[in-house]
């Protein structure tokens, strides 16, 4: 192998890599923006669903608390208080 093949496979080779280097770190970049603004999304709806949830716990108690204030009032008629 002559020394220009050799230059050329080399500077190939350095540039193949260079690109492959360069594709590389577009790529995980990309990735980094997408996984936090996924992380900021699930964030989010984590948060969202934490107030529903508190929301509908609440209504639930007040509706157990009707349930049983129903109760005693009938308890307390057929014992005729």
């Amino acid at each position: 192998m002559s020394d220009i093949e050799f230059s050329a496979l080399a500077a190939l080779l350095i540039g193949g890599f260079g690109l492959f280097g360069f594709k590389f770190h577009r790529f995980e970049t990309q990735m980094i923006d997408r996984s936090e603004s996924s992380i900021t999304q699930l964030e989010t709806e984590l948060k969202n669903l934490r107030l529903d949830l508190a929301k509908e716990f609440r209504a639930q108690r007040a509706e157990v608390a009707a349930h049983i204030a129903a109760l005693n009032d009938a308890i307390n008629a057929a014992r005729g208080e």
